[in-house]
């Protein structure tokens, strides 16, 4: 998108190609990170439900022992510490590759928006209009190239 918008506005005038140019990236922007934010709030959530089956669990497990004072079947007991564990665990099998995921997803959103970044300042420097001083160098170049070819 970004090379059509550059060669729509190549007659334009440098400032205004800067600025359509830049337009055109940060559209694209949202397009990139439609799903990140998604992704980083299960990420964040995931420990918190995984918290909160922990604090059930024990509270079902202190419910016990409040309602019977002691216990003589150890297995009413560990039906709430089973429950506090295994929603831990559960928050953290899915918070961690969900971190993961989400950091290497923005890793690459950034490199890609670095990426437009240079190539929009490549686009750029290519559309500007050479002055005469460019042009020439440019030629006296060609010329020196030209006479090194005819040494060899």
């Amino acid at each position: 998108k970004l090379i059509k918008v550059g060669i729509e506005y190549r007659d334009q005038p440098q400032v205004m190609q800067k600025e359509v140019l830049r337009d055109a990236a940060n559209q694209e922007i949202p397009e990139l990170e439609k799903h990140i934010s998604s992704l980083g709030t299960i990420a964040h959530i995931a420990p918190l439900l995984g918290l909160l089956g922990t604090v059930t669990g024990t509270m079902k497990a202190f419910g016990v022992l409040g309602t019977f004072g002691a216990v003589s079947d150890p297995s009413v007991l560990a039906k709430g510490v089973s429950e506090a564990l295994i929603t831990t665990v559960g928050g953290i099998i899915v918070a961690v590759p969900a971190v993961i995921f989400y950091n290497y997803l923005v890793t690459r959103v950034n490199n890609i928006l670095i990426k437009m970044e240079n190539q929009v300042n490549a686009l750029i420097a290519i559309l500007a209009p050479q002055t005469k001083t460019d042009a020439t160098r440019t030629l006296s170049a060609k010329l020196d190239e030209k006479r090194e070819v005819r040494r060899i």
